[in-house]
């Protein structure tokens, strides 16, 4: 009985295979490495991109650890965070830093906020806060002060020194919140010196009450400026109320008339007649031709036809 053969795998010598299939064989190794290698270099930077991102944007890797506030005065630091609400460790990549500058933003002495990261792990927070332009009293004792937008935004113990606005219905949307505050933002430095109470009523319905017992009948927020020029001009004559409803034509009692920068007329006197200007009791008003050589302490201003001019005499 023959014997079985035992076959065994072994490499065979180069010089047994014809060098034309050896170098048949290297140059279709070398196209299918140069085929692959691309799609090997794709699939590896994907591979590390992914691991980077997941890093990154999945991990507390690069997360939060501190969170830094700039800019708060009127709020502490610890109550800007609170309302920040940024996770500790959060990844700072995905961190909504919009979401962040709309919760800090919803404070309210917040005027406005900034949310930065400073990488690798902090997030800074700067805040503007609202100046206070007036104080409003609250019902239960204190102050809240509102700023120049109409905001109502703290409330304090103790008079902060300010004007003290009397509005019925503070609030930015309010018409006559924003009118009185118009007003208030264009007061002279001395009627803002002087200024107690700016109370409105209606938006047409302003007044101001000063130090020295003397009251500013402001009208409507229209023509600002020049209301505050013919106010200040008035402020030094005697009298207690200042009527500036009409900016060309301030009026102070006791028949004292400003139709160019506010003439002082004597009591018991006679006044050019004009249906917009307000007549004493102990006026009457009528209507004379401009008279050459009439000095100036006697005409008041003249429109055509005639002049204001004052003379002694009775009613």
């Amino acid at each position: 009985m023959s014997r079985a053969r035992r076959w065994r795998l072994v490499r065979a010598r180069s010089d047994a295979i014809p060098s034309s299939v050896r170098r048949f064989s290297a140059r279709a190794r070398e196209r299918r490495w140069r085929a692959a290698r691309p799609w090997l270099v794709g699939a590896a930077g994907l591979a590390l991109a992914g691991i980077a991102g997941w890093l990154v944007y999945g991990t507390p890797l690069l997360g939060v650890r501190h969170v830094t506030v700039h800019g708060a005065t009127v709020l502490r630091p610890e109550e800007v965070r609170a309302a920040a609400a940024i996770r500790r460790g959060a990844p700072m990549a995905s961190l909504d830093l919009a979401a962040v500058r709309r919760r800090v933003s919803a404070l309210p002495p917040v005027h406005d906020a900034r949310v930065e990261r400073d990488w690798p792990a902090k997030i800074v927070i700067t805040v503007t806060e609202r100046v206070a332009v007036g104080q409003l009293r609250a019902a239960g004792g204190g102050y809240r002060l509102i700023d120049a937008d109409g905001v109502v935004f703290r409330t304090v113990p103790a008079d902060p020194i300010l004007p003290t606005l009397r509005l019925a219905a503070p609030g930015p949307a309010d018409p006559t919140t924003r009118a009185a505050l118009s007003v208030l933002a264009a007061l002279t430095t001395q009627l803002r010196a002087r200024l107690l109470t700016l109370t409105a009523d209606s938006p047409a319905r302003i007044r101001l009450e000063l130090r020295g017992n003397l009251m500013v009948i402001w009208g409507d927020a229209t023509e600002n400026a020049d209301k505050a020029q013919a106010a200040t001009r008035l402020l030094g004559y005697p009298g207690t109320v200042i009527d500036v409803t009409n900016a060309a034509l301030p009026i102070r009692p006791k028949c004292r008339l400003a139709t160019n920068a506010a003439l002082p007329i004597r009591p018991k006197c006679r006044l050019a007649t004009n249906a917009a200007l307000p007549i004493r009791p102990e006026c009457r008003l009528a209507t004379v031709p401009h008279r050459r050589g009439d000095t100036p302490s006697r005409v008041l201003g003249s429109q055509p036809g005639g002049a204001y001019v004052a003379e002694e005499g009775g009613s």
